[in-house]
């Protein structure tokens, strides 16, 4: 910038505040050329930090993965929608707005590495290199699971989860470009509170936003995900944690949580059906799944023919393709149909002895990505999914006659039918005598249960 100013009686010595609106000239990557264009697209600021003039030691195009970036980019151009949800004053999306853009300005010292996360966070991505070329890892909805883990191929299985006196809303500071870039805050509220009843609110602060649109759905987006991944897990693997990295998603099957009905390894298999080396336990009128990792890496969601009673071999309802057949020691998860694992993220990994390594994982919950657009649901973990108590059927009274020393001995019985859906271990009996107040009978493993013995003709039963 070149300043030519003419000295009158009312200026002269020397100026010490400047100021200019200015945009970035970035080379942006078509998919087959870099070409120079002015830009606001967080993934060209990223490039730029990894092989521009800033970086003393820049990187050849070789050592990125120019694929994974380039749909970053589309991503951040991406028109976003429009929400269903009250918005503040000034927060409306305008038509031909990008989803995310990066407007931040480095008037302060920072590594390479500090400056490309700032850059990535902008966007909801983190720093990466795979397979030795830098690259992003997004949080974004993802449908194909890069890993399985069961206890098959994990020890060490842990959880937790934060309490914590959730928000009412979150006051977003950022700098405002409709307000001449001067600092602003907005407030995000959370489904319920509006500015009438909230009164407990947490600060969060956004470097290189400057769109109100922007700040307000990344408020939703954390509010969501405080909301929606409270528990964080962990599990110890071999050198099969290689096949992951950092924001990829896994399926896990643990008995611990109650993720999945069984896991265990392939025997042998065909088109038609699947031996296996541990046993599983199927109920009538349940709809089951069979998850099998393949070779390859690719999971393969088999439908089993349901039939009750505990097997080894089951065969399949629909004959699966040829490339689809698992090999014998292929990991299998298996459980109720769309319930058979847990969809997890991988939020960390920490090497350990030997090649292993300790993962630390939370839930996917892909509908914190939609939190701008909607309410934000209740949480639904695979866990408390699991956890829900199975309703009992068919359950009724009845009398029994036993014989005594030549009398008659009246006995009173209960039976009932195995909930559907679930394995039941046990079953809590409690019972009430005419008006008096429940109480627990006895736990039993089967589905009958004596109540009561020498019963007095007029006594009820409840």
């Amino acid at each position: 910038v070149a300043l030519r100013i003419r000295a009158t009686d009312q200026l002269n010595g020397v100026i010490d505040r400047f100021s200019a609106i200015a945009s970035a000239v970035l080379s942006v990557w078509t998919g087959s050329a870099w070409v120079e264009r002015e830009t606001r697209n967080p993934a060209w600021v990223y490039c730029d930090i990894l092989r521009g003039r800033a970086n003393g030691r820049a990187l050849a195009d070789s050592r990125l993965d120019l694929n994974a970036l380039k749909a970053w980019a589309d991503a951040c151009d991406a028109a976003p929608a429009q929400p269903a949800l009250p918005v503040p004053d000034g927060a409306q999306v305008s038509a031909g707005e990008p989803y995310w853009t990066f407007d931040g300005v480095f008037d302060f010292r920072a590594s390479v590495f500090e400056a490309l996360k700032q850059v990535a966070a902008t966007a909801r991505a983190s720093f990466a290199v795979k397979d030795g070329r830098f690259t992003i890892v997004r949080d974004a909805p993802q449908g194909v699971p890069v890993q399985h883990f069961t206890p098959r191929n994990s020890i060490g299985f842990s959880g937790s989860r934060t309490f914590s006196e959730a928000p009412h809303g979150l006051k977003v500071r950022f700098i405002n470009e409709r307000k001449d870039y001067a600092e602003d805050e907005i407030a995000v509220y959370r489904d319920g509170y509006n500015a009438g009843n909230a009164s407990r609110f947490e600060t969060l602060e956004l470097f290189g936003v400057s769109r109100p649109a922007q700040a307000w759905r990344e408020g939703r987006y954390h509010l969501a995900a405080g909301q929606l991944r409270p528990d964080t897990y962990s599990l110890e693997v071999d050198i099969e944690h290689l096949a992951a990295t950092a924001g990829d998603l896994v399926r896990v099957s643990h008995d611990v949580v109650s993720w999945g009905q069984g896991y265990g390894r392939v025997k042998s298999a065909d088109p038609y059906g699947v031996f296996l080396d541990a046993p599983i336990t199927m109920q009538m009128g349940s709809g089951y799944a069979f998850r099998f990792r393949l070779a390859d890496g690719r999971s393969v969601v088999a439908n089993p023919v349901t039939t009750p009673g505990e097997h080894t071999f089951v065969p399949f309802a629909t004959t699966l393709g040829a490339g689809d057949v698992p090999a014998p020691g292929d990991l299998f998860l298996f459980g109720l149909w769309g319930q058979d694992s847990a969809e997890l993220l991988v939020r960390e990994i920490q090497p350990q002895r030997d090649l292993s390594a300790r993962l630390i994982l939370i839930d996917a919950a892909p509908l914190v990505h939609q939190a701008d657009r909607g309410a934000i649901p209740v949480l639904d973990t695979p866990a408390s999914t699991a956890l829900t108590p199975p309703v009992v059927s068919n359950l009724r009274l009845f009398e029994e006659v036993e014989w005594a020393g030549g009398e008659p001995l009246i006995v009173v019985k209960a039976r009932w039918a195995m909930p559907s859906g679930a394995l039941a271990t046990a079953f809590d009996v409690y019972l009430k005598t005419g008006d008096g107040p429940y109480r627990k009978l006895t736990s039993v493993t089967g589905r009958e249960v004596e109540i009561a013995r020498n019963v007095a003709v007029g006594e009820t039963f409840t």
